[in-house]
């Protein structure tokens, strides 16, 4: 799996708290899924695109260093990453993001009970990425379920394909 790959899938399947709230509701805390191994399928650009994954293990620290949106997945590689809640179960999320040399901007929607089950629709605008024909407006949607807790042996932030483990934040393998 390549790391555009890893970072696109990690950057959408995190889900975490807020970092920069300014100017949002205050109140309304960040959408947090729940720990545990979750199965999600993750497809660009009106299915054409699809990433590939087995699993993702969550615990507090990954999911509160994760973001949900765009082609990254730190948020340390954020300048921008705000949330608000519009609804019991419905979030709004901008973030402004760097994966290499490429800057992301993305907006999405969030909707879904956190514990157990979420889907995200949003878009993406890529522009001076390493690779000309990754620039310009991507459609994402992703569907995430909580499948139970996370294997023994696996961290947070493992994502698990059917042959191997990976660190999301480094795209290296993990040796168990």
């Amino acid at each position: 799996m390549t790391r555009l790959n890893l970072a696109a899938l990690g950057a959408i399947m995190a889900l975490g708290a807020c970092a920069d709230m300014t100017g949002w509701n205050h109140e309304a805390a960040a959408p947090v899924r729940g720990p545990g191994l979750w199965a999600v399928a993750v497809s660009y650009d009106n299915g054409a695109k699809m990433v590939p994954v087995g699993g993702v293990c969550l615990d507090k620290a990954s999911e509160a260093r994760m973001t949900i949106v765009g082609a990254q997945t730190d948020r340390a590689d954020c300048s921008s990453y705000q949330a608000r809640r519009t609804d019991h179960e419905t979030w709004t999320v901008h973030s402004v993001c760097t994966l290499g040399s490429a800057t992301i901007t993305t907006d999405a929607q969030v909707i879904g009970e956190l514990g157990r089950q979420y889907w995200v629709h949003g878009q993406s605008d890529t522009t001076g990425a390493a690779q000309p024909a990754q620039d310009g407006r991507h459609v994402f949607a992703v569907e995430g379920k909580r499948l139970g807790a996370c294997s023994k042996g696996q961290h947070g932030g493992d994502v698990v394909t059917d042959s191997q483990v990976v660190d999301i934040f480094t795209a290296a393998p993990r040796n168990n």
